[in-house]
């Protein structure tokens, strides 16, 4: 599979531990521990819709090797009408698979992120809860991690758009490799 099903796991655990001692008689202010709270919401919208994104993402990337295979074992066994437009082709296809692993490393790196900002949110939950942070100081902190967030989910429309154009292109360029054979 193409994401990591161990660390969705560990973010949605830490998530879930984090939501239930942030919710304990913690030191934050109500002010910044409502921020906190809709910061873990949308943490945990975000972790489910990249989670779902993954098993999307391996379906799309599966039928685009399927097809292209397919595509490509029969050329291998057919005579080809213009070999050097099939050659082209094959070469979209290459680029097509290309992009689709450009796809999953920019996923597999948005995984380290979101493990990196817990990390980085326990680090400072604890500073908050020793009283080493005020709200001022607290406040950058976690602004800093919700537009990281947002460019996470950001990120899942972006590689939505990009494999379904790229599964488009490849129906499209098999289409054709077929009609040379």
């Amino acid at each position: 599979m193409l994401y990591d099903k161990k660390m969705i796991n560990k973010i949605s655990v830490f998530i879930i531990l984090f939501s239930l001692a942030a919710c304990g008689g913690s030191g934050l202010s109500k002010v910044l521990q409502n921020d906190v709270d809709s910061y873990l919401a949308q943490r945990d919208s975000t972790v489910k819709a990249i989670s779902e994104w993954g098993v999307e993402m391996n379906s799309i990337y599966s039928e685009i090797n399927n097809r292209m295979e397919a595509s490509m074992s029969r050329a291998e066994s057919a005579t080809l009408t213009n070999e050097e437009e099939w050659n082209k082709l094959a070469s979209v296809c290459g680029s097509i698979g290309d992009k689709m692993e450009m796809v999953e490393r920019s996923y597999n790196q948005t995984l380290q992120g979101l493990e990196d900002d817990m990390q980085t949110l326990e680090a400072w939950k604890q500073k908050v809860l020793e009283d080493s942070l005020s709200d001022e100081e607290a406040l950058p902190v976690l602004n800093d991690l919700n537009v990281k967030l947002s460019a996470y989910q950001d990120n899942i429309g972006g590689w939505r758009n990009l494999a379904t154009e790229l599964n488009k292109q490849c129906i499209a360029i098999c289409l054709r490799m077929d009609q040379l054979k």
